[in-house]
């Protein structure tokens, strides 16, 4: 997969939000972000630029409804070549209107409109510039800095996004995604015991995210600590029941110790969930 992506933790995260408000606009068809092999949801910086939308025309107190019937005439309305950030929307009242090209319209009629005072107090301007890829951050960039800088440049050049998420974590040692993601290249490299300590980090600051748990399993496992693994992988089973890797694990697991009634019961989860 291409590009830089976000979880919905980090989009939370970045955005200043709860995870539940990103949660109900991918249920309401506002984001359509692909899911990873691990069935965590990954929005790109566009999904994102919408996302920044939605959250301020909720604070202006536009239902996700509504906004969603915006949203979906506004990608009607203009071309896929436009970039996102240079669209605004601005709310009079219950009204969304979007401004574009010098051009200002209703998005569900498409009746055009003129501001006449040219005040937009209410404007939700949609920016996306302080997320954009950088060079590299300053020596006092914050953490959701770093960590970007390092989700950014992981794939070409991993040492580097390895001394990125480090400094995330030094900046802010609650952050859950850059423990997530140093634990992970360090994992990589065989250094487990040291990316252990960051998964157990991960899961104690968001025993809500199955992707912890799960990687928690995988270190345990890679040391030959068979029964640690099992409570991982069940632990990300009970908050994310679809996650189909998790119930391969298991399988293979209870089926080394002989429980090959609990082994079953996950293989057959897993070819559910997985089929072909």
């Amino acid at each position: 997969m291409s590009g830089t992506h976000f979880t919905v933790a980090t989009t939370a995260t970045t955005l200043g939000i709860e995870p539940r408000r990103v949660r109900a606009a991918i249920t309401a068809g506002i984001i359509t972000p692909v899911r990873d092999d691990r069935r965590r949801y990954l929005l790109t910086f566009d999904d994102l630029v919408v996302m920044r939308m939605i959250v301020g025309l909720m604070d202006h107190g536009i239902p996700l409804w509504r906004i969603a019937n915006a949203v979906d005439s506004v990608r009607k309305d203009l071309p896929n070549s436009v970039d996102l950030s240079e669209v605004v929307l601005d709310v009079n009242g219950s009204d969304i209107f979007v401004s574009f090209d010098g051009e200002r319209w209703e998005p569900n009629t498409g009746q055009t409109t003129f501001a006449f005072d040219g005040a937009r107090d209410d404007a939700v301007v949609v920016t996306f510039d302080r997320l954009r890829r950088v060079d590299g951050p300053p020596g006092d960039a914050d953490a959701e800095t770093w960590f970007l800088r390092g989700d950014a440049i992981e794939r070409e050049d991993p040492e580097a996004a390895e001394r990125a998420y480090r400094a995330a974590v030094e900046a802010d040692p609650t952050h859950v995604e850059a423990h997530l993601n140093l634990g992970r290249l360090l994992h990589a490299r065989g250094d487990v015991d040291t990316a252990l300590d960051h998964y157990a980090a991960a899961v104690h600051l968001d025993p809500e995210d199955p992707t912890a748990w799960f990687n928690l399993g995988v270190a345990y496992e890679d040391t030959g600590r068979s029964r640690e693994a099992i409570a991982g992988y069940e632990r990300a089973l009970a908050v994310e029941p679809a996650f189909a890797d998790a119930h391969y694990n298991l399988a293979a697991l209870y089926k080394a110790e002989g429980s090959d009634l609990a082994a079953l019961r996950h293989r057959r989860e897993y070819d559910r969930l997985s089929p072909g």
